[in-house]
């Protein structure tokens, strides 16, 4: 064989290893390093240390509210004059008024908050709807408490609750729940292997 034609065709196999070997770094450095990105789906999710008396806690509390609640539904006078109705109405409705603004910034600008916030909001929702109703007066007032909370608040309650679930959703292929020592595919998700090295990157 001609030497010209060996020194081309060292030529030629030099270039494709270097090109192969570029490539590799590339993909190497497109994927995540270790600790960084989306979190090993291999790798179980962090346990809260406090779970357990955490939970003796709340189920304290839960048995606890049961005598006083029934102490307050046998002992409470049927009228009461409030002093602070104004601030009370008033500070509610800012409460509501700063939940409103959060999950909305939240929202828009896609930050973690939007859960919580629209959770929260759900619920001061309903709670709006529940006073509104139960502490009006008969007549002109219940009516308008009623109809403001089944057109307004308890439809928006849902809307949030539903916003809500979504998010939940939308997160739970980035936190699948495994257990130690098993991986775990989201549905639907293909699974991703790395792109084959060349013989070069081995050696």
């Amino acid at each position: 064989m001609p030497v010209t034609m060996t020194r081309h065709g060292d030529t030629a196999r030099a270039a494709n290893d270097n090109r192969s070997i570029e490539g590799n770094r590339h993909v190497r450095a497109l994927q995540p390093a270790h600790g960084q990105g989306r979190p090993s789906q291999s790798r179980p999710l962090p346990t809260f240390r406090g779970t357990g008396p955490t939970v003796v806690f709340l189920l304290v509390c839960a048995v606890g509210l049961i005598p006083w609640t029934v102490g307050l539904a046998v002992r409470l006078p049927a009228h009461y004059v409030v002093g602070s109705w104004t601030l009370t109405w008033a500070g509610f409705d800012i409460a509501l008024l700063a939940c409103f603004a959060v999950t909305a910034w939240a929202l828009w600008n896609q930050r973690p908050t939007a859960l919580p916030a629209a959770v929260f909001t759900s619920a001061l929702l309903l709670c709006d709807a529940w006073f509104d109703v139960l502490t009006a007066h008969g007549g002109r007032d219940l009516l308008v408490s009623a109809a403001t909370a089944l057109l307004g608040e308890i439809p928006g309650a849902i809307v949030l609750a539903a916003i809500s679930i979504r998010l939940l959703r939308a997160n739970a292929p980035f936190v699948p729940q495994t257990r130690p020592g098993t991986t775990h595919q989201p549905c639907g998700l293909p699974h991703r292997t790395a792109p084959s090295t060349s013989r070069i990157a081995h050696q």
